[in-house]
This record gives structure tokens, sequence and C-alpha cells, in this order.
């Protein structure tokens, strides 16, 4: 019975440096499980997953998960789109600004966002999303977020 109450499927893992950073357990709880899913399901890429099935998994309500990806997204950390028919929420985590944050002393109070940047970003990414070529796309990601 004891192995079944601690298989990895029974806890969450947790970085505390990025909870403080980000100012909020639930953040750090949603980048951990979106990082989880684009490592070792999706293969390093962008993926879909529906909110309800997140919403589930983390045991938080609609209105958190919304103001969880908008801080997110202004702190680099997370690429965020809804497309196809019927839309689908595409999630990308930019690794490079993750690892530069949890790598860091903590600072002081967390950096201000610079949403003409993320907009910018985003919309490069939003163009280039649909297209077949994933390698480019990859190298695109990445040439992105140096």
């Amino acid at each position: 019975m004891m192995k079944n109450v601690l298989t990895q499927s029974a806890f969450w893992m947790v970085n505390k440096h990025l909870a403080k950073y980000l100012g909020s357990n639930d953040a750090a709880l949603l980048v951990s499980h979106f990082l989880s899913l684009q490592e070792e399901v999706f293969g390093g890429k962008p993926f879909y997953q529906q909110q309800s099935r997140i919403m589930e998994e983390l045991n938080i309500k609609l209105p958190t998960l919304r103001k969880l990806i908008t801080l997110l997204e202004a702190k680099d950390i997370l690429v965020y789109e809804k497309k196809g028919m019927p839309a689908k929420h595409h999630y990308y985590i930019n690794t490079q600004e993750l690892s530069k944050i949890v790598s860091q002393d903590l600072p002081k109070s967390a950096p201000q966002e610079n949403t003409e940047s993320i907009a910018q970003r985003k919309e490069l990414i939003k163009n280039n999303l649909g297209k077949k070529n994933t390698i480019g796309n990859m190298e695109l990601f990445n040439s992105i977020f140096e």
C-alpha cells in the first residue's frame, strides 16, 4: 500500500527559488507541470493541453489558471497561444529563461515585465508555430530566447 501512496503521480515537485521569484507556489507548480509535459511527453516541443485537465491535475480554478498564465508570460517563462478549430491552448516553456532564473541569486524584487518585447516574441512565434519545419521552428525558438 505504501508503494502506491509514494508513486510519482502522487506528489508534486516545486522549485522553492522559482516560487519565491514568481511570488506564487501555484505558478511554480504550473511551470513544473508544463515543463514535465514539454520535456517528457512532447520531446521539448510546444504542446497543447486542455484547461480543464490542467485545473483537475493541479487542483486550481480557471481564474487562477488565467492569472498564472499571464504572470508566466510576463516573466518570459511561458509562450501561450490559442489556435485551431475548436481552439486549443498551446504552450511552450522558455527553458533558457527558466535556467537563468533558478541559477541566479534571488533579487530583492522581481524584475519589471517588458510587455513590448513579450508581444514581439509572441507574434514571431505565432507566425511560425503552424509551419511544418519543426527543426527550423526549434531554431527560431532558440534564437528568440537567446
